[in-house]
């Protein structure tokens, strides 16, 4: 019986064995494609082109007696087209020998045209495939998404690390407005807020066109001397984060500056570790003081009849730079620039609401949301009309407590001895 019951468990232990194998669904570096960024447009057919960035990963790290001064020499693009993306997707994959990878996706980019045409069946793809992370950051670009993608990095070894790092470091306003794909997904399927996200545009970084004729002479002479090689080494592609894309429902309807997106991130409460600029109290002086925002916090409160919403802006900043002649702070200055700072944000505001909510009637700011906790039962009859009128009559009063709570370790600005 104890020999019986001793085969038994050598049995059980080979099975087991077998069974714990776990390989099965292994994928081995070299023979997948991954891919790193997406870019998404439309072409003169109405057809969805899709364009990834495939890592070369045997390129991603060569050997230290190895020299890539070439960045491209990391990844490829590939493109394909289709009437939708997961046809495109299809035909992309005929094109590429190894199997093609979607776990390490960073970005995705949308063309402007792909973008006003509407996101709902290109989101939906994003959304269903298993391999996609929910936190994808998402871009649209002004020009093609394929040129974005096409863009050399710079500071990374891949493009999505690249355009991961460029929102992540950047301090800006503009960058505060980058959505990953779950978030804008969620505000373009809700009736109480339209999605926002950030844009990125490709920049050669090259001479401009503010020098004298000279100086251009000079330039045309030295340029002429040195081989074309030279020439295009000299240029690069720079990735640069600037503006938003404001949509309405799922199709992009505009943009807003760099001062439009600040007044909306004010509405939003979330000017935060942002530069602001405002005139000195002097208006003949030129100077002007360079202000660091601390922090900020917004509230908003519909009236009982939801005909009036009021917006409640609390700013903290702390001055970083003053080129103002003469300038000495004192309690009365302090004052004045408080009165500046808050006039500032106010004009910040201001054009905004005047942009996306009496010429787009896009609501942006989450107006809707508001009311609807605030009032859930009466928002039901007002959503149906509320970005063809609703939004647009709404009275938006604002309240802003705008505080400048230090100036650093000087009263005066830095300013060179006359006397010499």
């Amino acid at each position: 019986m104890n020999k019986t019951k001793t085969s038994i468990k050598i049995f059980l232990c080979f099975l087991i064995t077998f069974l714990l194998s776990g390989c099965w669904s292994s994928k081995e570096i070299n023979n997948i494609a991954i891919i790193n960024a997406i870019g998404v447009d439309q072409n003169e057919k109405s057809e969805i082109v899709l364009s990834v960035a495939v890592i070369k990963p045997n390129n991603l790290f060569p050997q230290e007696s190895t020299v890539r001064e070439d960045k491209e020499d990391s990844f490829l693009v590939e493109s394909a087209s289709g009437k939708t993306l997961y046809d495109a997707m299809e035909k992309l994959s005929s094109t590429i020998a190894d199997k093609i990878y979607l776990g390490h996706v960073n970005v995705v980019v949308f063309g402007e045209k792909a973008a006003q045409g509407g996101m709902e069946e290109s989101l939906d793809f994003f959304k269903r495939e298993n391999e996609f992370r929910p936190n994808i950051l998402f871009f649209v670009t002004k020009g093609l998404a394929e040129n974005v993608i096409k863009a050399a990095p710079n500071f990374n070894p891949t493009l999505g690390t690249e355009m991961y790092d460029l929102f992540k470091n950047n301090i800006f306003s503009g960058t505060k407005t980058v959505e990953d794909l779950s978030k804008f997904t969620e505000s373009m399927t809700s009736n109480t807020i339209d999605p926002i996200t950030g844009v990125i545009n490709m920049t050669l970084d090259q001479d401009t066109d503010t020098d004298t004729d000279t100086n251009k002479n000079q330039k045309k002479s030295l340029k002429s001397i040195k081989s074309s090689q030279q020439t295009k080494e000299s240029q690069h592609d720079v990735l640069k984060l600037q503006d938003t894309a404001v949509f309405k429902g799922s199709k992009l309807i505009g943009y807003l500056n760099e001062s439009e997106t600040k007044g909306l991130m004010w509405i939003r409460g979330k000017m935060k570790n942002s530069s602001e600029e405002i005139d000195c109290t002097n208006h003949s002086d030129n100077g002007s003081i360079k202000l660091q925002i601390q922090n900020s916090d917004s509230s908003m409160i519909p009236s009982n009849d939801n005909k009036k919403m009021t917006v409640k802006i609390k700013a903290d900043a702390t001055i970083m730079e003053i080129s103002c002649k003469n300038k000495k702070l004192n309690p009365h200055q302090m004052k004045d620039l408080n009165r500046y700072f808050r006039e500032k944000i106010e004009e910040e505001v201001t054009q905004t609401l005047l942009l996306a909510q009496k010429n787009w009637e896009t609501d942006i700011f989450g107006f809707g949301k508001a009311i609807y906790r605030k009032h859930p039962s009466e928002w039901d009859k007002l959503s149906a009309s509320w970005r063809n009128g609703g939004l647009k009559n709404l009275n938006v009063v604002l309240n802003i407590d705008a505080n400048i709570s230090r100036y650093g370790l000087t009263t005066e600005p830095s300013k060179a001895n006359e006397s010499r």
